[in-house]
């Protein structure tokens, strides 16, 4: 009987799970959009009672896709792909008294309250980045902003988390476990490298490891489905739940990109780049970090991944879709057929936009265009926020080969975006590289690598390698750099580092 094994990832704007065959074919999928609320700019929150009928309502909907009872009765285990950033205090009793707050850029003075901290306690921002591979401690001056501004609700909290992977196992199981966390979550206070606290920072900022939900490898089992669930999904009841990783792991699984010199780049909401390692010593953080770089255990247990993020580039070309280019060529908001029409309309446009520059921090709120003149057309604006999304990760990029001294060679692209031609030309041109479009669904590729992580942990692959071998997606496409093009984004690059540069500051 062919087994299943089920992927559920947690974007920054929905839910999305997979039911997916020992090959790696997608059986059946879903994907459930979670309502975000925002209290001030620069930060959203997710209702935890939302989020957990989101859940149930994408699972439901891939589970009901399978072909009968017997399909479902052979689902194997259930994992999960989760995106980084969210902040989660836990009461005793396991609510959630704020809510799950997404924090503000850490790029905008956010980490005003740890860095202030630290430079109490004599730690240099050298000293810190070295410590735990990152040079923004933004989860913890969101804690300590928080404890200064909410000091009663925060005397409820015992245990703060950085991830929402807790909140998707009790949905699925039990409501009391909510107690393990990922290690490849960012606590900004732990050297991932090592694999603990750093002593000196938790006594600085006064938060120390018990003070964070204890963590766990990506493959341990860590429940089971309970009744409840499975009525609700129709996964079968005792199913093993298996903790899962941050959302970039899972995507170097599912498209294959875990050989030396490869790297992938995810322009999903924010936008982030990663490339695994398995020797730490490899890794040097960089203390002049633009772009977050840190190191993360990667879940597993000799395994890192090197990511560096820039803060808006699926979210900066869905603003356009809805605000800008509503009506073009007859599209609809938010449908295929209006990005259809606004990937045709940015090929139209010469490469550099016609002196048109786009700053993407749009989830930061500082997105920017630069040279808007009589003479720019929509075509213009759709190009130079694609371009303007290319060249911010391209720097991103830059960090991680200058962190870990090893060139990028093939570089994976996910993310809806991807699908475009015109994009992907881009890419290439602009990175003067290969480009490789797996053949796995951009819109699907998280919910495999966690579908992927849920096969280790069931003893269905030996390892990662194992798991890749049986289920990664295969080369689809491989886009060339063109020579013509890539002279003239050879020629453009000096532009935009000055004209983004002026708008980055």
């Amino acid at each position: 009987m062919t087994k299943y094994l089920v992927g559920i990832d947690r974007g920054h704007s929905g839910v999305r799970a997979g039911c997916f065959d020992m090959r790696g074919r997608l059986a059946s999928g879903a994907n459930v959009d979670v309502p975000i609320h925002t209290p001030r700019p620069g930060q959203s929150v997710c209702r935890p009672e939302e989020l957990a009928a989101c859940i149930l309502q994408a699972v439901k909907t891939a589970v009901d896709g399978l072909p009968g009872p017997e399909a479902r009765r052979a689902i194997a285990g259930v994992s999960f792909s989760i995106a980084g950033g969210p902040l989660i205090g836990y009461a005793q009793d396991g609510s959630i008294p704020f809510g799950i707050i997404f924090p503000s850029d850490c790029r905008r003075g956010d980490f005003f309250y740890a860095s202030k901290a630290l430079e109490r306690a004599g730690i240099s921002v050298e000293e810190y980045t070295a410590a735990v591979t990152t040079p923004v401690p933004w989860m913890l001056s969101n804690i300590l902003y928080l404890q200064d501004r909410f000091p009663d609700i925060c005397g409820k909290i015992t245990r703060w988390a950085v991830s929402e992977h807790a909140l998707f196992l009790r949905t699925l199981g039990s409501p009391h476990m909510w107690e393990t966390e990922c290690r490849g979550s960012m606590h900004f206070n732990y050297d991932p490298i090592a694999r603990k606290y750093v002593a000196r920072i938790c006594d600085a900022v006064g938060l120390h490891g018990d003070d964070f939900l204890p963590l766990h490898y990506a493959d341990e089992c860590c429940g089971q489905v309970s009744g409840e669930a499975a009525d609700a999904t129709g996964i079968p009841a005792g199913t093993p739940l298996f903790l899962g990783t941050n959302d970039m792991v899972p995507h170097v699984l599912a498209q294959g990109a875990i050989g030396e010199g490869c790297a992938i780049a995810n322009y999903g909401t924010f936008g982030s780049t990663g490339m695994r390692i398995t020797d730490a010593a490899r890794f040097r953080p960089l203390p002049g970090s633009r772009y977050s770089l840190h190191a993360t255990g990667g879940g597993f247990r000799d395994d890192w991944q090197i990511s560096s993020s820039v803060n808006g580039c699926g979210a900066s070309y869905a603003w356009l879709n809805r605000n800008v280019c509503a009506g073009l060529d007859g599209g609809r908001g938010g449908s295929p057929a209006l990005y259809a029409a606004m990937n045709r309309a940015a090929g139209s446009s010469p490469i550099g936009a016609n002196g048109l520059y786009y700053y993407p921090d749009i989830i930061g709120g500082r997105a920017a265009f630069l040279g808007i003149g009589t003479h720019t057309a929509m075509p213009d604006m759709v190009r130079a926020v694609l371009e303007g999304m290319a060249f911010e990760m391209l720097g991103a990029l830059r960090e991680v080969e200058d962190s870990t001294g090893a060139g990028i060679k093939r570089l994976f692209v996910a993310g809806g975006v991807t699908k475009a031609d015109v994009f992907t030309q881009m890419l290439a041109d602009m990175y003067q590289m290969d480009i490789v479009r797996a053949d796995v669904d951009p819109d699907m590729a998280g919910a495999k690598g966690a579908a992927m992580i849920a096969g280790i942990g069931a003893g269905l692959f030996q390892d990662i390698a194992d798991a890749a071998a049986h289920m990664a997606g295969r080369e689809a496409v491989t886009v060339h750099p063109i020579p013509s093009q890539m002279e003239q984004y050879r020629e453009q690059l000096p532009n935009w580092q000055a004209r983004l540069g002026q708008l980055a500051r």
